[in-house]
């Protein structure tokens, strides 16, 4: 036992994707895979001490987003990144708005996804999406037709005008987020990715000079026994197999199969009944993805980007 958690804790995730190009002073939307949920306002690129993403424009609903998960609501940048189940995600922030943001992860389309959304709430014209929370808050959602389901929250949310981290793991569909100091947890449904990661923004735009901006998104493989083969395709997650033999070829590996072969005395055939084991998505392994060029621009962005002599003051402070 003690020899099985020593490993667990030297295992390193397997880096399968990052960004840092997004292109400079132009929208985003339609670059390298990246796709926004509302276009009426626009995500676009920044480049200065770090390559940021962030939301131009100031937008909130007309009703609660609890009440009616509206376009406005689907304030996101995804990227369909590389397929994951069992994972990591990573990304940071930086902010001097005190409206929701957050991080999209799980994402299949606009009515279905998970969302680890903040709300510092330091002014009372605060604009966050939920409207049975109240104040400050971070909460761990699932978007699901186009309702709400609330996973866990916390009265607590991230500071303003520093940066802050963003980690999500999911194993085996449990789900554990923290954003800065806060941390949440929830459960996914069996099978479900982690991949579709992205950002997200309410009322949190550039356009009253208040900066959210998003940088340094990176997708992991988890490779729990280090044994060179990530757990959604490992037939032992815990046992290290890098030959991956599988004797009774029951799907479980012979590492930490009990009784292949009949053994125990009751098993003679294949063992697909006794026997679990997670085999994840085996869609011919992991393809290491690189960020690319800028395949196609949306058109330049120079009406909104009056705004950056302030930005780049905002991070020459940060310096």
């Amino acid at each position: 036992m003690i020899s099985l958690l020593c490993a667990l804790a030297l295992a390193e995730p397997v880096l399968l994707w990052s960004y840092d190009s997004f292109p400079a002073n132009e929208y985003i939307d339609g670059v390298d895979e990246w796709k926004s949920g509302y276009d009426a306002d626009p995500w676009a690129g920044y480049v200065d001490q770090y390559n940021y993403a962030y939301p131009l424009t100031d937008d909130t609903a007309a009703a609660p987003c609890d009440d009616t998960w509206s376009d406005i609501c689907n304030n996101y940048l995804v990227n369909p990144a590389v397929p994951v189940n069992d994972g990591i995600f990573e990304a940071n922030l930086y902010s001097g708005d005190d409206d929701g943001m957050g991080f999209v992860f799980g994402f299949k389309n606009k009515n279905d996804y998970f969302l680890l959304v903040t709300c510092p709430g330091v002014a009372q014209s605060s604009s966050c999406p939920l409207a049975q929370l109240s104040g400050t808050y971070t909460a761990l959602l699932h978007l699901s037709g186009g309702q709400v389901e609330i996973l866990e929250t916390s009265d607590q949310s991230v500071r303003l005008n520093q940066e802050v981290a963003v980690r999500i793991r999911t194993n085996d569909g449990a789900i554990d987020a923290k954003i800065g100091d806060v941390e949440l947890q929830g459960q996914m449904p069996e099978g479900r990715a982690l991949s579709g990661v992205g950002f997200y923004a309410y009322d949190a735009g550039a356009a009253d000079q208040s900066y959210l901006l998003f940088y340094d998104p990176a997708l992991y493989a988890l490779d729990s026994d280090n044994d060179g083969i990530i757990d959604d395709d490992d037939n032992c997650e815990d046992d290290a197999n890098p030959g991956q033999e599988d004797k009774d070829k029951d799907g479980l590996g012979s590492a930490c199969d009990d009784d292949e072969g009949g053994s125990s005395g009751d098993d003679t055939g294949p063992d697909v009944v006794d026997d679990s084991g997670d085999v994840g998505n085996d869609s011919g392994g992991v393809v290491i993805s690189a960020p690319g060029s800028c395949a196609c621009s949306q058109g330049s962005a120079a009406s909104g980007f009056g705004l950056l002599l302030g930005l780049s003051a905002l991070i020459r402070r940060r310096r």
